[in-house]
């Protein structure tokens, strides 16, 4: 018998694809793209058609194992559980709260996910994690200037009479965006490529900008010499809600075109010809990427592609935007995570993991709790992670399979994937939500 069943990925990813799984004897024989879906509009990237691979391979581990001398033991579920609340109950009596650490990443954007969040909640709270491996940088930059990350939907760009690419990559990282920046092309729209390195996504562009890799705040600033020398200032719209202009216009001052050209290594006039195109064809989206977040002033160059947009009059309008994505948690109810049950709160930057548990102190950091993450391969000095996670007492690790952390586990919990599972996904990447139906049992 067969059947199809609707579904949405949960991956992380901006796209989060609606999915049709059909199912023959209680076995998934093919993903595809669900034509009814708002946003991505019956296709899947080559990661979504081959999560089968994933679900059915030979390595995925199925049962709770548990570290011995002689190697890892096939445990039951109970076994499993009962040793781990063994050891919380241990730790939380003899050395406090802060000796068990929670690390979750975002391996699945499913809306239970945050629940184990929850659990270490109400047990008083643990030590967490603060800063970002990922969008810290943008979502820190937008939060200073305009209150929170909130981007304009996707298909905004079609109102848009120019649309600058900066630093993203859609025909790779967000490949549903692709149509409908053609069709805003089709309609008119200039779109403008600025990226060290052609991408395909240039292929699609009326123009590439092959800025020098790191000065995307230089050329932030040189757009801004132009467009106030030219008094192509929205005067009304920096009078009503802009903070420290002059300042800003001090800062601007301070840098000479030369400088600036030579930094970027582009010609002024080429930097001076893009000011022009966005300040003077309202409205006019700009759309970040992550090839920005990675340098140390990544928030301050950030914070300078935002005042393009302020002192161009093109934050809060239709076709316009400084446009990143969007917060996944901002659709949901945070009370649920009991957050004023954690009475204790110590938070380690996710940047210095290692060097951050190796530090902890009063109480030393003696369990800790990984799931949705691989953190010896995302986490920056490999070497150091290893070496605070071999210091620590127990581990857990909650993944599909035997990864460089879970080797390092000493109670490996298995977990299901989005196709075992009943849940919800709120995308950073539109705002379409996606239902998660189980298609297999676990």
């Amino acid at each position: 018998m067969e059947k199809t069943i609707v579904t949405t990925c949960a991956l992380d990813c901006p796209d989060n694809c609606g999915m049709l799984a059909e199912v023959k004897d209680g076995r998934i024989i093919r993903l595809k793209g669900n034509p009814e879906h708002g946003h991505t509009k019956g296709f899947l990237c080559q990661k979504g058609y081959k999560y089968l691979n994933r679900v059915y391979s030979s390595n995925r581990i199925l049962s709770p194992l548990k570290r011995s001398n002689d190697g890892w033991k096939r445990i039951s579920w109970d076994e499993a559980l009962n040793t781990i609340a063994e050891k919380i109950r241990f730790f939380l009596e003899v050395y406090g709260n802060g000796s068990i650490m929670h690390f979750q990443r975002s391996a699945s954007w499913g809306a239970s996910k945050h629940l184990v969040r929850r659990l270490f909640n109400l047990m008083g709270g643990v030590t967490g994690t603060k800063g970002s491996l990922c969008a810290g940088s943008v979502m820190a930059a937008q939060q200073s200037d305009m209150g929170a990350r909130l981007g304009n939907d996707p298909e905004d760009v079609l109102n848009s009479k120019v649309i600058i690419i900066w630093g993203r990559d859609p025909a790779k990282s967000s490949i549903h965006y692709l149509p409908i920046l053609k069709r805003a092309h089709q309609k008119g729209a200039r779109l403008i490529l600025i990226d060290p390195v052609r991408t395909k996504t240039a292929s699609i562009c009326d123009e590439h900008i092959a800025l020098y890799p790191g000065s995307d705040g230089h050329l932030a600033i040189g757009m801004a010499k132009k467009i106030l020398e030219m008094g192509l200032i929205d005067s009304s719209f920096v009078k009503d809600y802009a903070l420290g202009y002059e300042k800003y216009v001090s800062l601007v001052s301070s840098f000479y075109m030369k400088e600036i050209s030579e930094r970027c290594r582009l010609e002024p006039k080429e930097i001076e010809r893009l000011a022009l195109t966005y300040a003077e064809n309202k409205p006019a989206s700009i759309l970040l990427g992550y090839g920005i977040n990675k340098w140390v002033h990544s928030p301050e160059m950030i914070r300078l592609i935002d005042a393009l947009g302020a002192i161009t009059g093109n934050i809060g309008r239709s076709g316009g935007g400084i446009n990143h994505g969007f917060q996944t948690r901002r659709l949901f109810d945070l009370k649920v995570l009991a957050p004023v049950a954690a009475r204790y709160r110590r938070e380690i930057p996710e940047p210095v993991l290692g060097q951050g548990i190796l530090d902890a102190a009063d109480p030393s950091i003696r369990m800790i709790w990984i799931n949705g993450s691989n953190p010896v391969v995302s986490c920056p000095n490999s070497y150091k992670v290893i070496r605070a996670l071999k210091s620590l007492d127990f581990i857990v690790v909650v993944d599909h399979f035997m990864t460089d952390t879970a080797d390092l586990a000493h109670i490996f919990l298995p977990t299901t994937t989005f196709l075992e599972e009943e849940d919800i996904v709120v995308s950073w990447g539109h705002n379409w939500i996606g239902p998660v139906n189980e298609v297999i049992e676990p």
